[in-house]
């Protein structure tokens, strides 16, 4: 027998690969199993797969452990896996232990109501005809609303459950009935306090002018969710991009090739220009106004732009490492040299060649003559 437990203990707090080889007299010893329990190190309770009757039967151990760990109930006996005071500990601690309990408790009415008061969501592994049972329903979605999507047919037919689950998870709307997704309050509460969720309300909510301003009004991307034809309004993709600039990713092509619209999203965060069109992408002033305020935009820019000197040494000027970004030819030309000094020595170069090209063809011109 090892001598000192709790240099053992520290030992394997210091070395958590020391549980898969637990002498085999450590592994009945309860006072150990209980100081191990206190460490709360990862797969701790894992390392109760083999070990002895005596400890897995052990109620004092099964309660220790479970409030810390609650899928460590499947590691217990049968005995304790029907214990009410068990199981419950396991489920403060996780929802899903119920999976473990034993058939008897996820039959038991009284203490399924018990249970669900603490973790709503171990509804989803007890017996189903509690999930069309009114007062453990609403208990366990008072607890958890994503309980709601476990529940009967009839009871997510119920408005009164609905607009309770809706209270802590309006993507709850979502496993509601047809009718409810079709009921005016129900719209109205969804609407008004995530938006996004309009994508599972009647089409005659998507296609009612009001409600889509409102909602796009407190979420951008809500616009994705709109009738086809409200995806049309120009002043609804305004208002769109102004709520959330990343609205502009799910606008139509027409949009995103919009100068204004891309203007006004750009203006809210610089990134979604990744999600203009190619044409504005090449627009050269465009492309210049936005590096000059984020050289890293050069990155999202049309392939012909990035070979511009001028539009390389201004995003340079702006954001240093953008030089990554810089195509293979620009790369070339700079070599070892100072970025700015040879970038500007190239672009004036061009710019003298442009000057002096017209002159030289009247001079051909007249030499034909």
């Amino acid at each position: 027998m090892i001598e000192n437990l709790s240099d053992y203990i520290e030992s394997i707090i210091r070395k958590p690969k020391l549980l898969e080889t637990i002498p085999t007299e450590l592994k009945g010893h309860k006072e150990f199993v209980l100081l191990l329990a206190d460490t709360k190190i990862g797969k701790m309770a894992d390392a109760l797969q083999g070990f002895p009757k005596s400890i897995t039967d052990d109620k004092e151990i099964a309660l220790k452990y479970t409030a810390i760990e609650g899928h460590s109930l499947k590691h217990f006996s049968d005995r304790l896996k029907n214990d009410k005071e068990v199981v419950l500990s396991a489920l403060s601690a996780t929802g899903s232990a119920m999976k473990y309990a034993s058939e008897d408790l996820k039959n038991d009415r009284d203490f399924v109501l018990n249970a669900v008061k603490v973790r709503g969501h171990c509804i989803q592994y007890v017996n189903e005809k509690f999930g069309d049972d009114d007062e453990i329903f609403f208990e366990a979605i008072k607890t958890n609303s994503v309980s709601f999507k476990y529940g009967s047919e009839r009871l997510r037919d119920n408005k009164k459950i609905l607009l309770e689950s809706l209270k802590g998870n309006c993507a709850m709307i979502a496993y509601a009935s047809n009718r409810l997704q079709n009921d005016d309050d129900v719209a109205f509460y969804v609407i008004h306090n995530s938006p996004g969720n309009l994508e599972y309300l009647n089409n005659r909510f998507k296609d009612d002018e009001k409600l889509a301003f409102i909602a796009v009004g407190k979420s951008g991307k809500a616009i994705n969710f709109v009738s086809d034809k409200l995806k049309n309004n120009k002043e609804l993709a305004l208002l769109a991009v102004s709520q959330d600039a990343f609205a502009l990713s799910v606008l139509k092509d027409e949009f995103k090739d919009d100068e204004e619209i891309v203007s006004k999203a750009v203006e809210q965060n610089n990134y979604v220009f990744l999600y203009a069109s190619q044409r504005i992408k090449n627009d050269r002033n465009i492309v210049l106004d936005l590096v000059q305020k984020d050289g890293m935009i050069f990155d999202m820019i049309g392939e012909d732009l990035k070979e511009d000197k001028e539009i390389a040494l201004t995003a340079y000027k702006n954001d240093k490492n953008v030089s990554i970004c810089f195509p293979t030819s620009i790369r070339n030309l700079i070599g070892k040299q100072n970025i700015i000094t040879c970038l500007e020595k190239l672009i004036l170069k061009e710019q003298i060649e442009s000057e002096t090209k017209p002159n030289l063809e009247i001079k051909n011109k007249k030499a034909k003559i």
